[in-house]
């Protein structure tokens, strides 16, 4: 991964998730964590999290697929 395309994934990750109402915990570039700021900003999100089992739902990554 170029420096450039990390830096935008995580600039749009970082973006994304305030305005929904979340926080990132942990690491874009590793493993990192949503964490609701604002009450119910999971809720969404809970039933794809808990159909993954409980040691990977705090683990959450981006794998950005190659350029084409």
């Amino acid at each position: 991964m170029l420096f450039g395309q990390g830096m935008q994934s995580n600039k749009f990750l970082s973006s994304a998730s305030y305005l929904i109402g979340m926080e990132i915990d942990g690491d874009l570039g590793g493993f990192f964590n949503l964490k609701s700021v604002q009450k119910n900003a999971a809720d969404p999100l809970l039933a794809t999290l808990e159909s993954y089992p409980p040691y990977q739902r705090n683990q959450l990554s981006v794998l950005r697929p190659p350029d084409r």
